[in-house]
């Protein structure tokens, strides 16, 4: 019996996973749910968020995603994404009826990118993707109340999981360009030494075709793709859905960041930024 295809869609937060999944999920037919590790779902989100999966509480992670996978947890918040109206607004008869009547094929989560080891070895096809922290960082300013756990409070939870000990700064742009650096540190030479291809937000807004058709690909999963299932967001995505399809993103993404972000907030994002040795991992679109 062919093994059943379990997919984790990871990246850092406002990075463009819940587009990425809504994408798997309307070409393949099948759900792929909202962030399992959300403290919507689970009162342990804060032991398990941003943890690296290891002997302390591998095993446990991995029964509480069968569990996820199994449907055998039905929280609304599993489902954000798959409605066109606010999930609380949602009658509980028709969550049942798509509990029932869809296959889940995986979830993505903003929590678990330490976890792509883990993850790995228990057969889950990685979709990692990342956009420029430049964008990501505007993205967060531009959403309030964004950390589930509140700010600092996330801040002080990521670091403490990651046992840092450099610099905390005093702007909340450079602690979230910190936090995106130290999390591509971590993850990028793993996903290089496993082989798993890295996925590009900004390719995906200016070749959405090839893009998609390159994730199918690797996903192996060979449905026509319909202009819907690029350009129709679903009601999460909504949210910051710009219109822009423009080969031109590429070369400039200031679209992306130009009302927020200020020349001197730039330079503290690229000074944070670039202690960090990721060029070598990154094709030659972001800082060069």
């Amino acid at each position: 019996m062919e093994e059943k295809m379990k997919i984790a869609v990871l990246g850092f937060g406002r990075s463009g996973t819940t587009w990425i999944s809504d994408i798997i999920s309307k070409v393949s037919g099948s759900l792929v749910l909202f962030e399992p590790f959300h403290p919507s779902v689970t009162d342990k989100s804060k032991y398990y968020s941003y943890s690296n999966g290891d002997k302390n509480n591998g095993n446990m992670i991995l029964s509480y995603l069968d569990t996820i996978i199994n449907k055998e947890v039905q929280k609304k918040w599993l489902l954000r994404n798959h409605v066109q109206i606010k999930i609380d607004d949602v009658k509980d008869y028709f969550l049942d009826y798509i509990w029932k009547n869809c296959d889940i094929i995986g979830f993505k989560d903003i929590r678990m990118n330490f976890m792509i080891g883990l993850l790995w070895l228990y057969r889950y096809k990685i979709v990692y993707i990342i956009r420029h922290p430049y964008s990501v960082i505007s993205s967060i300013l531009k959403r309030e109340n964004f950390w589930e756990f509140g700010w600092p409070k996330t801040l002080e939870l990521f670091m403490s999981k990651r046992n840092y000990n450099g610099k905390i700064y005093d702007t909340i742009h450079e602690n979230i360009a910190l936090m995106w650096s130290l999390t591509q540190e971590n993850v990028l030479p793993l996903i290089k030494a496993l082989g798993i291809p890295l996925f590009y937000y900004e390719y995906f807004y200016a070749y959405p075709f090839e893009a998609t058709r390159n994730l199918m690909d690797y996903l192996k999963i060979s449905n026509n793709i319909h202009p819907a299932h690029i350009f129709t967001p679903s009601m999460t995505t909504m949210r910051t859905y710009h219109g822009i399809y423009d080969l031109n993103i590429i070369k400039d993404n200031s679209i992306f960041w130009e009302d927020i972000l200020d020349k001197k907030m730039k330079k503290e994002i690229y000074d944070v930024v670039s202690m960090f040795d990721l060029n070598r991992y990154l094709k030659n679109i972001y800082f060069t």
